[in-house]
């Protein structure tokens, strides 16, 4: 395996590479009176999932998928409600209706694609491996014996717990976003 496939990059993007956007409400009828055109469409998102959606310095709601959201409902002449929640309540609120849409980089999935429709990829990602700069560790085998920091609920989640015996990590860390996982 080449090392450099893993080098400084392992949870980051394990937490937050994937992919896609999930849009299932949106797609559907509206269910409720309240749900018309002139509704605010409800965003669900995982702030802290930089670069895609995160607070900047002022407090700003900015990433590529907010920019990204907003030019579909300016589309769809629609105002936005963003509702920040853990990634692993997305798909929940997705399927019981309390957000139209959600955007976090996420990954499809054949277990995804049995309850939730997605939008067209804009993003191919992979799983790789972050550790600090001075770290020795250049390979999941030299993860043996260590504590791995995943986004909750994320495929990085689901890669490293199906994978633990094989590179017997010593741990697995479950946070919400990134920006934990990083610190």
């Amino acid at each position: 395996m080449n090392s450099k496939l893993y080098s400084r990059r392992l949870f980051c993007q394990l937490g937050i590479g994937f992919t896609l956007t999930v849009a299932i409400a949106a797609c559907n009828a509206p269910s409720e009176p309240e749900q018309t055109a002139a509704a605010p469409l409800k965003v669900g998102l995982n702030v802290g999932n930089v670069p895609w959606e995160y607070e900047d310095e002022a407090g700003e709601l900015v990433g590529f998928e907010v920019d990204l959201i907003e030019a579909i409902a300016t589309a769809l002449d629609r105002e936005i409600e963003f509702i920040d929640m853990p990634f692993i309540d997305l798909f929940p609120a997705l399927l019981s209706e309390r957000i139209d849409v959600a955007i976090a980089s996420i990954t499809i999935t054949e277990e995804r694609l049995e309850t939730l429709d997605f939008a067209q990829p804009y993003y191919d990602s992979d799983q790789s491996l972050t550790v600090r700069s001075e770290s020795e560790i250049e390979s999941l085998e030299d993860m043996a014996g260590k504590v791995v920091a995943v986004d909750n609920g994320s495929t990085g989640d689901q890669w490293a717990t199906e994978h633990q015996d094989q590179y017997q990590f010593a741990e697995i860390v479950r946070y919400e976003g990134c920006i934990p996982v990083m610190q």
